[in-house]
């Protein structure tokens, strides 16, 4: 369950689930202390949902056609990264037209996207294995710095930071021995 301010007197609450009959009012059985705090909150919107998923185009761009956006490749939606990623996508993409030359979208596209695929896999993989997931929390719990950069990197803050090979061999040692 994450719970964000959205405004002074307001948040956004969003639970992620495995199970698509689970509704906040369930879940929020499951988070007591958030219960406590929501109490007597009055719901600004109807409750909406989206599934974490992984979709990428084979190419982003082929020929005289560039797919941007979830055309192109489609992330977990939890970060809200999807308008941001089509932005820069979009961005890169008049670069390259002005240039013509659609190959540097194609490599532009691949560093705009690259850590929201990559922590979208690290999310679906620990959605797949409760034993993987209680590590992970374990280790993130532990470790609250590497939680703070995983999510930094996660929602693109500060910008240059990255998830390389070795780090993903860090954390995934560190899941092994938490």
């Amino acid at each position: 369950m994450f719970v964000t301010p959205t405004g002074a007197e307001e948040v956004c609450v969003a639970l992620l689930s495995s199970d698509p009959r689970m509704r906040i009012e369930r879940g929020l059985q499951e988070f007591p202390g958030v219960a406590a705090r929501l109490r007597g909150a009055k719901a600004l919107t109807q409750e909406a949902g989206a599934v974490s998923v992984l979709s990428q185009a084979r190419a982003a761009a082929r020929g005289n056609v560039a797919l941007v956006g979830d055309a192109s490749c489609a992330v977990d939606g939890i970060a809200g990264q999807g308008l941001s990623l089509a932005f820069q996508q979009a961005v890169a993409l008049g670069e390259a037209l002005s240039r013509g030359d659609l190959a540097c979208y194609e490599s532009a596209h691949g560093r705009i996207t690259r850590n929201a695929v990559r922590m979208t896999r690290l999310l679906l993989l620990m959605n797949s294995s409760a034993w993987l997931r209680r590590r992970a929390l374990r280790l993130f719990a532990k470790n609250q710095r590497l939680f703070s950069r995983m999510i930094s990197i996660h929602t693109s803050e500060p910008e240059g930071e990255s998830l390389r090979a070795r780090d993903m061999i860090g954390v995934g040692w560190g899941i092994l021995w938490a």
